[in-house]
Protein backbone atom coordinates (compact mmCIF):
# COMPACT_ATOMS: atom_id res chain seq x y z
CA UNK A 1 0.00 0.00 0.00
CA UNK A 2 1.33 3.75 -1.24
CA UNK A 3 1.26 6.59 1.84
CA UNK A 4 0.07 10.01 0.40
CA UNK A 5 2.01 12.88 1.85
CA UNK A 6 0.14 14.33 4.07
CA UNK A 7 1.74 17.56 2.66
CA UNK A 8 0.22 17.12 -1.15
CA UNK A 9 2.37 16.74 -4.16
CA UNK A 10 5.84 17.23 -4.36
CA UNK A 11 6.77 20.74 -4.92
CA UNK A 12 10.41 22.81 -5.72
CA UNK A 13 10.49 26.04 -5.41
CA UNK A 14 11.82 27.88 -8.91
CA UNK A 15 13.00 30.94 -8.01
CA UNK A 16 11.43 33.56 -5.66
CA UNK A 17 8.04 33.79 -6.89
CA UNK A 18 7.42 30.38 -8.25
CA UNK A 19 7.23 26.59 -7.19
CA UNK A 20 7.47 23.80 -10.06
CA UNK A 21 5.06 20.88 -9.72
CA UNK A 22 6.53 17.78 -10.25
CA UNK A 23 4.67 15.24 -12.67
CA UNK A 24 3.04 12.37 -10.78
CA UNK A 25 0.62 8.65 -10.73
CA UNK A 26 -2.37 9.07 -9.09
CA UNK A 27 -4.25 5.93 -8.96
CA UNK A 28 -7.87 5.37 -9.38
CA UNK A 29 -10.34 5.59 -7.03
CA UNK A 30 -14.11 5.63 -6.27
CA UNK A 31 -15.79 8.59 -5.29
CA UNK A 32 -17.49 9.37 -1.74
CA UNK A 33 -19.57 11.56 -0.14
CA UNK A 34 -20.81 12.14 2.90
CA UNK A 35 -19.38 9.17 4.03
CA UNK A 36 -21.14 6.62 1.32
CA UNK A 37 -19.64 5.18 -1.90
CA UNK A 38 -21.77 6.64 -5.02
CA UNK A 39 -22.49 4.42 -7.76
CA UNK A 40 -23.04 6.09 -11.28
CA UNK A 41 -20.32 5.29 -13.56
CA UNK A 42 -18.47 9.06 -13.58
CA UNK A 43 -17.68 8.59 -10.22
CA UNK A 44 -14.80 6.16 -10.84
CA UNK A 45 -12.14 7.97 -11.64
CA UNK A 46 -9.42 6.18 -13.74
CA UNK A 47 -5.32 6.08 -12.86
CA UNK A 48 -3.71 8.69 -14.34
CA UNK A 49 -0.75 11.00 -15.21
CA UNK A 50 -0.43 13.93 -13.44
CA UNK A 51 1.47 16.13 -15.91
CA UNK A 52 4.45 18.49 -14.42
CA UNK A 53 3.94 22.21 -13.81
CA UNK A 54 4.53 25.16 -12.37
CA UNK A 55 2.82 28.05 -10.93
CA UNK A 56 3.21 31.15 -9.44
CA UNK A 57 3.06 32.17 -5.74
CA UNK A 58 -0.15 34.01 -5.01
CA UNK A 59 0.10 35.25 -1.78
CA UNK A 60 -2.82 35.14 -0.25
CA UNK A 61 -2.74 36.28 3.35
CA UNK A 62 -4.83 36.67 6.25
CA UNK A 63 -8.60 37.85 4.58
CA UNK A 64 -9.56 41.24 5.08
CA UNK A 65 -5.94 42.40 6.03
CA UNK A 66 -4.41 42.63 1.96
CA UNK A 67 -3.82 45.90 0.35
CA UNK A 68 -6.41 48.81 1.30
CA UNK A 69 -7.22 49.70 -2.65
CA UNK A 70 -10.00 51.80 -3.87
CA UNK A 71 -11.91 50.74 -6.79
CA UNK A 72 -11.31 52.66 -10.33
CA UNK A 73 -13.58 55.60 -11.28
CA UNK A 74 -15.26 54.62 -14.48
CA UNK A 75 -16.64 57.88 -15.89
CA UNK A 76 -14.93 60.42 -13.73
CA UNK A 77 -16.55 63.76 -15.49
CA UNK A 78 -19.94 62.44 -16.37
CA UNK A 79 -21.73 64.45 -13.15
CA UNK A 80 -19.55 67.19 -14.50
CA UNK A 81 -20.49 67.47 -18.26
CA UNK A 82 -24.27 67.80 -16.58
CA UNK A 83 -23.21 70.66 -15.17
CA UNK A 84 -22.48 69.36 -11.06
CA UNK A 85 -20.22 71.05 -9.57
CA UNK A 86 -19.13 70.57 -5.63
CA UNK A 87 -18.23 74.34 -5.44
CA UNK A 88 -22.26 74.96 -6.77
CA UNK A 89 -24.31 75.67 -3.80
CA UNK A 90 -26.88 72.47 -2.52
CA UNK A 91 -30.05 73.98 -4.74
CA UNK A 92 -28.08 74.20 -8.25
CA UNK A 93 -26.20 70.74 -7.34
CA UNK A 94 -29.51 68.98 -6.39
CA UNK A 95 -31.61 70.41 -9.60
CA UNK A 96 -28.46 68.73 -11.94
CA UNK A 97 -28.90 65.49 -9.51
CA UNK A 98 -32.80 65.03 -10.43
CA UNK A 99 -31.33 65.49 -14.30
CA UNK A 100 -28.77 63.32 -13.92
CA UNK A 101 -31.15 60.70 -12.29
CA UNK A 102 -34.19 61.02 -15.20
CA UNK A 103 -30.76 60.02 -17.38
CA UNK A 104 -28.61 57.62 -16.24
CA UNK A 105 -30.94 56.22 -12.94
CA UNK A 106 -31.04 56.60 -9.12
CA UNK A 107 -28.75 53.66 -8.87
CA UNK A 108 -26.13 54.76 -11.14
CA UNK A 109 -25.65 58.40 -10.02
CA UNK A 110 -25.50 56.78 -5.98
CA UNK A 111 -23.05 55.18 -6.91
CA UNK A 112 -21.27 58.10 -8.65
CA UNK A 113 -21.21 60.41 -5.59
CA UNK A 114 -19.98 56.80 -3.52
CA UNK A 115 -17.00 57.07 -4.97
CA UNK A 116 -16.46 60.34 -5.03
CA UNK A 117 -17.29 59.99 -1.18
CA UNK A 118 -15.00 56.91 -1.26
CA UNK A 119 -11.61 58.99 -2.44
CA UNK A 120 -12.03 62.11 -0.18
CA UNK A 121 -12.98 60.10 3.20
CA UNK A 122 -10.53 61.45 6.10
CA UNK A 123 -9.25 63.92 4.46
CA UNK A 124 -9.56 67.08 6.24
CA UNK A 125 -9.57 70.65 4.84
CA UNK A 126 -11.29 71.14 1.50
CA UNK A 127 -11.30 67.61 0.20
CA UNK A 128 -13.02 66.72 4.15
CA UNK A 129 -15.32 69.36 3.01
CA UNK A 130 -15.98 68.44 -0.54
CA UNK A 131 -16.47 64.05 0.86
CA UNK A 132 -19.08 65.76 3.16
CA UNK A 133 -21.08 67.23 0.31
CA UNK A 134 -20.97 64.41 -1.51
CA UNK A 135 -22.06 62.15 1.06
CA UNK A 136 -25.19 64.50 1.67
CA UNK A 137 -26.19 64.79 -2.20
CA UNK A 138 -25.97 60.59 -2.00
CA UNK A 139 -28.77 60.68 1.04
CA UNK A 140 -30.43 63.74 -0.78
CA UNK A 141 -30.75 61.15 -4.13
CA UNK A 142 -31.41 58.39 -1.96
CA UNK A 143 -33.83 60.05 -0.53
CA UNK A 144 -35.98 62.53 -2.61
CA UNK A 145 -35.79 60.53 -6.28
Amino acid sequence: MVRRSSQGPRRIRVHRKAFHRKGYERKSFEEHRGGHLIHEPRAHVEATRVPATSFEIKDRGRPGHGPKTLPEIKHPHKLTKMGYHIGKSAEERRGVLRRAVREHGKRSVEGMLQIQWLYRRGMGGKEGEEGRKFSEDRHWVSENT
